[in-house]
């Protein structure tokens, strides 16, 4: 009270836009449905304020929601408040978006089979499949599912009724079959001969379970032979065990496998010029 009125105290976040440089992130605003807080929204976005607080000049606000068609709590926003707002449309991530956010957050403490599963069958959009229906009891796969089920997976807990239940019962069944594919590396390296005898799924698991064998390895030479063999079968297998890497440990095989043989600097162009600086440091 001051002066026998009530007097307006700024929220603390708001003080705190009010003095330097940040960012107020709206999240899920199209998940409102209380007029008043909408209604605040307009103050917040166009006029910069909160209350009588003016944000920071170099304040930058964002606001996230989903659309209704992808969640039942969704609403739409008013149309005076949507043309106060610059609005981008989001596409959901790839499956090597999926997988390159895994390795820079979870590094090998995640089962890429996940991934090698999301590769062998990517036309078949299993990293997103949202029901068509807005509201369900059933599990269904998203790129946070997934990144549960490969936690899960790598500390050995990958029961059927796990994986149902973070990814739903079709994806589930299609990735546990998956899961059946036995791959012995160290076999394969040893004698790259029985990389002609595995199916077209177990060469997928197979490049990946390589990635993972080079990272763990200072030299990938004893692995050149199965890589030849794996490079006259598909290209695509060689650049998915390279992709599987760590940016660091795969600057370092791919300077061994071009000194190995020069003629991987024009087959690896793909994932080469990614890193074409690094390589030539």
């Amino acid at each position: 009270m001051v002066d026998g009125a009530v007097a307006f105290s700024p929220l603390l976040w708001a003080k705190c836009l009010s003095k330097s440089a940040g960012l107020l992130l709206l999240d899920e605003l199209t998940n409102i449905s209380r007029p008043d807080v909408i209604s605040a929204a307009y103050k917040l976005i166009f006029d910069r304020r909160a209350g009588f607080t003016k944000f920071h000049d170099d304040v930058f606000i964002v606001a996230c929601g989903n659309k209704p068609e992808h969640s039942s709590v969704a609403n739409y926003l008013p149309t005076p408040l949507i043309n106060r707002m610059l609005v981008l449309t989001i596409d959901p991530p790839k499956v090597d978006d999926w997988m390159e956010f895994m390795q820079k957050t979870y590094g090998d403490e995640w089962d890429k089979r996940c991934w090698a599963f999301l590769k062998r069958f990517e036309d078949e959009g299993y990293l997103l499949k949202v029901p068509k229906q807005s509201e369900c009891l059933e599990a269904y796969p998203t790129p946070r599912s997934w990144t549960a089920a490969a936690l899960l997976m790598h500390r050995g807990l990958n029961s059927d009724d796990t994986l149902c239940g973070l990814l739903g019962y079709e994806v589930a069944t299609k990735l546990q079959a998956f899961l059946k594919v036995k791959v012995d590396i160290d076999e394969l390296i040893k004698d790259p001969s029985l990389y002609d005898k595995l199916s077209f799924d177990g060469k997928y698991m197979a490049a990946v379970m390589l990635s993972t064998w080079v990272e763990k390895h200072n030299s990938a030479s004893k692995a050149f032979p199965l890589i030849d063999k794996m490079s006259n079968d598909s290209r695509e297998l060689l650049v998915l065990t390279c992709l599987g890497m760590s940016r660091k440990r795969l600057v370092g095989f791919l300077r061994e496998l071009f000194a190995y043989n020069a003629k991987y600097k024009d087959f690896l162009d793909e994932v080469a010029l990614k890193l074409k600086n690094e390589i030539s440091a």
